[in-house]
């Protein structure tokens, strides 16, 4: 399986409030053993994700795999002609197709519950990034990501949706891309986690939600 490349920056919101413990989320640190779970309820630790500040554990962490891409939304065309990351054109979505990333979640990072990435060799990975402002196309608008799944320390079974906001954010929704996304094996217990963004994640229902907004990507011709 390919791991997803893209350059995640700027700002986050969260998808509700914080409820409980644990989100997926790319911590720093040296090179991590094995993970190793521990407690009940979905709320497993693991040694290589883990919060870049404080150092503690993620709740979990899972290698997901992308899916099964939908266009929901595409108003004249913006989802095949924009400079997102990553593309939402033809030839994008066909590559986010059965890419995987490592995802995790922390409870503790500086500024609440964080979605985390896994970025191999400490490069960059995972989650959405913005284009180049001012670029080809014609229109502004936001580029972001968010999500809902079901999570435990052993599953992960939700969907994510690629997105752009028209009117410089300000608008509707132009070009939406939405993806199954599942868990497909161990999260990597090794050097390279960051945080993406703010989620939120029930340890009772094992609800997760997360809407993150990267910044500037321009549409349309």
């Amino acid at each position: 399986m390919k791991f997803i490349t893209w350059f995640f920056m700027g700002m986050a919101l969260a998808a509700g409030a914080c409820s409980s413990s644990g989100m997926s989320g790319t911590g720093m640190g040296g090179n991590a053993g094995a993970s190793a779970t521990g407690g009940s309820g979905g709320s497993a630790t693991t040694a290589g994700c883990a919060d870049p500040n404080t150092h503690v554990p993620c709740a979990w962490s899972h290698l997901v795999t992308f899916t099964n891409p939908v266009v929901v939304t595409n108003v004249n065309g913006a989802c095949d002609a924009n400079d997102s990351q990553p593309p939402l054109d033809a030839a994008g979505r066909a590559r986010l197709a059965n890419a995987s990333v490592g995802r995790g979640f922390s409870k503790v990072a500086g500024h609440g519950d964080s979605l985390m990435k896994y970025v191999a060799g400490g490069g960059s990975g995972g989650g959405t990034g913005a284009g180049d402002a001012g670029g080809a196309f014609a229109n502004a608008g936001v580029c972001g990501e968010r999500g809902m799944a079901n999570v435990s320390s052993t599953a992960y079974d939700g969907t994510a949706e690629f997105y752009i906001i028209g009117e410089g954010g300000l608008g509707s929704d132009v070009c939406v891309v939405r993806y199954d996304v599942k868990r497909t094996g161990p999260a990597p217990a090794a050097n390279g986690w960051t945080v993406v963004g703010h989620a939120s994640w029930d340890t009772a229902t094992g609800d997760l939600g997360y809407d993150i907004r990267v910044g500037s990507c321009n549409y349309g011709h």
